[in-house]
């Protein structure tokens, strides 16, 4: 879900619960949506310790 949100959030935002979409459709490469991705599991990481 995270990254069709990223890559697509007009078709996701609905589906998170939001009521409408703020964000931009971002046009990343493979490596940085990943490298995006990772960022993220960085914090989820840190909240599980």
């Amino acid at each position: 879900m995270i990254i069709s949100h990223i890559m697509n959030p007009e078709a996701t935002y609905r589906q998170l619960g939001y009521k409408r979409n703020a964000m931009p459709r971002l046009n990343l490469s493979k490596e940085e949506l990943d490298s995006v991705l990772s960022y993220m599991m960085e914090f989820k990481d840190a909240e599980d310790n």
